[in-house]
């Protein structure tokens, strides 16, 4: 329901009361020729009054209270004005009290939204490169009449995009191609903090900013490929050598422990233990034919002399 609709209404309201009541209140001479106001004129003029005023509360409850009542949602924020006259007053979300067809409200969206961008820049090597990047932000409500006053409800392509995206080529033009892709989160982070503290002072607060894609020339883009191929094989190759020299170190450690288990089995086989090896192995007769120290011989002739006997 319209705010003029609302002063039609009330204004046929108090025309029709006006007609009925002053005749009434006042009775004119006419009074006998209408039959309607006739029947009306037997009452008295208190209840009459009554019937009126009652008439006149039930359309302002009815009509009027509605409009007067206004509802701010959550994350929005309204800026109240009277007579056009914006006043210094913010309506946060809640239930406020305001004049219909007096005051006027604007309401300012206090969520976080996202704004994407796309630019082309030189690296500090002079490469093309091509960033998308996306950037969360919200209005600050202790500063919506700065923003009414100064820039309007587009924020974004009023100051947030092009702050953007001249940030996004400064800060990528102090990186080499390369750095850009291994120093991905520093040059995120320089962004956001150069983004946040230029939006600040003017009423935006940044909520984050992310790089999504760098995007390099197609020469560039397959040296980098051919490069990382490169440093693949030569991990590879260094990864095959350590364990070639692993295993040759294990094979010498094993030679060195043989050599030294030689060397002591070597050490341990004294007199006694060759003489204890024969005693093992002796099956208890004398040899018959023994040469001695001096260069004699010794036979054993017993089993001669038992034959002879």
């Amino acid at each position: 329901m319209s705010t003029l609709f609302i002063l039609f209404f009330f204004i046929s309201l108090a025309s029709l009361l006006s007609a009925i009541v002053i005749p009434l209140v006042f009775k004119p001479p006419f009074i006998a020729s209408v039959p309607v106001l006739r029947a009306l004129s037997g009452f008295s003029k208190k209840i009459l009054l009554a019937v009126t005023a009652g008439l006149f509360l039930v359309s302002v409850v009815t009509v009027y209270l509605p409009k007067a009542i206004h509802q701010t949602p959550q994350g929005f924020v309204d800026i109240k004005s009277r007579f056009g006259e914006p006043q210094r007053e913010l309506l946060l979300p809640g239930p406020h009290f305001i004049i219909p067809g007096i005051d006027t409200v604007d309401r300012w969206d206090i969520r976080t939204q996202k704004l994407q961008v796309n630019t082309d820049a030189a690296s500090k090597d002079i490469q093309l490169v091509t960033t998308t990047a996306g950037v969360s932000w919200h209005p600050n409500p202790t500063a919506i009449f700065k923003l009414a006053g100064s820039y309007g409800h587009n924020l974004q392509d009023s100051i947030i995009r092009g702050a953007s995206l001249s940030i996004i080529k400064e800060v990528t033009g102090r990186y080499k191609a390369e750095e850009l892709i291994t120093l991905r989160a520093q040059v995120q982070t320089s962004i956001a903090k150069e983004i946040s503290d230029y939006l600040a002072p003017l009423g935006v607060i940044v909520d984050q900013v992310s790089i999504e894609n760098f995007e390099f020339s197609e020469e560039f883009s397959n040296a980098i490929e051919q490069k990382t191929i490169a440093e693949q094989l030569k991990l590879k190759a260094n990864t095959d050598l350590d364990r070639i020299m692993v295993e040759a170190h294990q094979k010498i450690e094993e030679a060195r422990g043989d050599a030294e288990a030689a060397k002591l089995r070597a050490v341990t086989i004294t007199d006694k233990v060759l003489a204890d090896k024969a005693i093992e192995k002796w099956d208890g007769r004398l040899p018959a034919v023994v040469n001695g120290n001096n260069g004699g011989l010794m036979l054993d002739i017993s089993k001669y002399v038992k034959q002879g006997e």
